[in-house]
């Protein structure tokens, strides 16, 4: 009687059958989910879902095509192209408007959920995206979040456990500094961004978006070893299906920290720079790193780095050894909490990466290098805006 149920269920969904062959076409967010399977899924989509005799695919529009077998019966799933695949936001203390606009883009996001959402990040206490998370509970999405354990509020051990979603804790000494979201497994969001009330209204942060379900495949695989698998830090057991993932948007990097070394991959982006190095940082302690950018601007390159006033005037702070290359102090009365680098205006690494040993050898952080003009150039555009308020005199 289940598998008769499965069958059924199957065939009344909007597809050509030819034999025991099944072709669907779908667009960018369109999404495939069979209930009450009895036989096994042989091959793997990225991003699908598969748990309790579920399967649940939500399509990007980077691959045009995938195919997998259920039992005896051949599935092929035709994607249609489109090419605007990813989203930069942008949030700062004297863009109110922009905040708001672009958290209303994120809301949307989470409010559009069919399947899941799982986060990862460092703080959560804004009120609206805690609301929109208990909505999509409510209305049936798997909603899974890890925090790290030094930032317990009022909202993440009531608000959402009571509204049974689970949350775990990071047990581990080092910081689980993420700050990235898996929607569907077909959108990924991350950057420098923590779901609070100053990371949205008062820092200076940015968020990356993009739909892609290979690259949300990596990122659902390092949510599973944290949530799943309670593996922090050095534990993590560094699973990673895709060192590089095709957008349409360009070519990414992943990485994850501590397992992926991102520090020696940004020395070789900086000493293979041909014209320019624009850096916005909050954290900046690696002489590793510092030296690389001082070699770079003795051969000849252009580089421009905004650093958060505070944390530049730490006794670990590499301010004073760069002092050369004129870095430029922020003038946020709260945090410019950014970790970018943008090089020769075609590739842009953000994440939650801050240039210390920390961020590399101990914490929990991801960050991406994405070769993209169009993307750099959003990025740049913010650091440009950036650089003429901060050093107009």
């Amino acid at each position: 009687m289940r598998k008769f149920l499965s069958i059924l269920i199957i065939l009344t969904l909007p597809i050509l059958v030819f034999l025991s062959d099944y072709n669907l076409n779908l667009s960018n967010g369109d999404y495939l989910w069979i209930n009450g399977l009895t036989d096994n899924i042989i091959g793997h989509i990225p991003g699908m879902y598969e748990q309790n005799n579920e399967l649940f695919f939500r399509a990007d529009n980077s691959v045009s095509e995938y195919s997998f077998d259920i039992g005896l019966n051949k599935w092929k799933i035709g994607i249609s192209k489109n090419t605007n695949d990813s989203t930069v936001l942008f949030y700062d203390i004297s863009t109110q408007d922009r905040n708001n606009k672009n958290l209303s883009y994120f809301l949307n996001l989470i409010n559009g959920a069919k399947k899941f959402i799982y986060l990862s990040v460092y703080d959560l206490d804004n009120v609206d995206i805690v609301n929109a998370l208990i909505s999509a509970k409510n209305r049936g999405v798997d909603v899974r979040v890890v925090i790290e354990s030094g930032n317990r509020n009022t909202k993440t051990d009531f608000k959402l456990p009571n509204n049974n979603i689970p949350i775990i804790y990071d047990m581990n000494s080092a910081y689980m500094h993420n700050k990235f979201g898996v929607i569907d497994g077909y959108c990924v969001v991350t950057g420098s961004t923590n779901l609070t009330e100053t990371g949205i209204n008062s820092n200076s942060n940015n968020m990356f978006i993009v739909f892609n379900n290979e690259l949300a495949q990596d990122y659902m695989e390092e949510f599973n070893e944290q949530f799943n698998k309670k593996m922090f830090g050095k534990y993590d057991d560094n699973i990673k299906s895709f060192v590089k993932v095709k957008t349409n948007s360009g070519l990414i990097e992943p990485f994850f920290m501590p397992e992926d070394d991102l520090k020696d991959r940004l020395v070789q982006l900086i000493n293979s720079a041909q014209q320019s190095i624009d850096i916005m940082m909050f954290t900046f302690t690696d002489k590793e790193i510092a030296n690389a950018l001082l070699d770079a601007k003795n051969r000849g390159l252009k580089i421009r780095i905004i650093m958060e006033t505070f944390q530049a005037k730490s006794s670990w702070s590499v301010y004073s050894f760069i002092k050369s290359l004129n870095p430029v102090l922020d003038k946020n009365p709260r945090t410019f909490h950014h970790k970018v680098m943008i090089i020769d205006n075609s590739i842009t690494v953000t994440g939650s990466y801050n240039f210390t040993n920390s961020a590399q050898f101990k914490n929990d952080e991801n960050a991406l290098i994405i070769h993209s003009q169009d993307v750099s150039h959003s990025f740049t555009k913010e650091f440009n805006r950036f650089w003429t308020l901060y050093t107009k005199k």
